[in-house]
């Protein structure tokens, strides 16, 4: 088992670090070279929508974790996190690779991206399945300790 607030930190470190980078590597090539030419509101239209709802959950479920600290003794199967984590890992490595693969010509580079999502995809659809399980019905596990104290409360004004 792992503690929830751990094991949801680490994922969230992962999200972010790999989506700082994909963002300022997206925009150098955007800003200091001509990989885009005329098509840079189409290739953005398609690299944000990659990370930034699954970011966005993220965020959301961190800062309320913050705010209830009741969330922090909740424990998940390590399996479980290791599962969301290396998928996350797998997902976010190759859409670096795919932003990062070489294209013959600008005026091909959206087509480029967009036949890239026969596999993204999917991979995207399962990683944010786990994500969001993870950041959403995981938080709700039973935390017992907090549990038999309001039932001992609840005891004592009878």
């Amino acid at each position: 088992m792992i503690n929830l607030f751990i094991a949801r930190r680490k994922l969230a470190n992962l999200w972010f670090v790999f989506a700082c980078l994909l963002f300022i590597i997206f925009f150098a090539l955007t800003m200091y070279s001509n990989r885009f030419e005329n098509k840079t509101k189409e290739v953005w239209g398609w690299f944000l929508p990659h990370f930034v709802p699954t970011l966005s959950l993220i965020a959301g479920v961190s800062i309320a974790d913050l705010v209830d600290s009741r969330r922090t003794t909740s424990v998940i199967p390590k399996f479980f996190f290791r599962l969301t984590f290396w998928t996350s890992f797998l997902y976010l490595t190759i859409l670096t690779l795919v932003i990062m693969s070489t294209v013959p010509k600008a005026d091909d580079i959206q087509a480029h991206y967009e036949a890239q999502s026969i596999y993204l995809i999917p991979l995207q659809t399962l990683t944010a399945t786990f994500i969001g399980i993870f950041f959403s019905k995981a938080g709700h596990a039973k935390d017992d300790s907090h549990d038999s104290k309001a039932t001992n409360d609840q005891q004592k004004e009878k």
